[in-house]
């Protein structure tokens, strides 16, 4: 609800323009993308640069399994609207039931 958090379809893309303090977390099953073993991360980014603490890595042994990376930040704002993106970090996996909540607490 509201206008604090937009998400223009097609894209990786979340525009946070109210100041505040959100949380965002992210799930997603990731197969390997390859030749096994494979180590494969995600991370969130604010404007291109690194959220700490949001990066979530696996390690995958055979090309069958599947693994489950998930994260979790909590930000505040005081330089609204930024831009919110999941990156992954390499191309070692197949990423798929991806879901990305973004809620505004206050």
């Amino acid at each position: 609800e509201g206008t604090a958090i937009t998400h223009a379809a097609g894209t990786s893309d979340f525009i946070l323009s109210e100041n505040g303090i959100y949380e965002i977390t992210y799930n997603t099953i990731v197969t390997a993308n390859g030749t096994t073993p494979v180590t494969t991360a995600l991370h969130l980014e604010i404007n291109g640069d690194i959220i700490p603490a949001s990066r979530s890595s696996v390690s995958i042994g055979a090309a069958a399994d599947e693994q489950t990376l998930s994260g979790r930040a909590v930000i505040t704002l005081t330089n609204a609207p930024v831009t919110i993106t999941l990156v992954a970090e390499d191309t070692n996996g197949t990423y798929s039931d991806t879901v990305l909540t973004i809620q505004k607490l206050n």
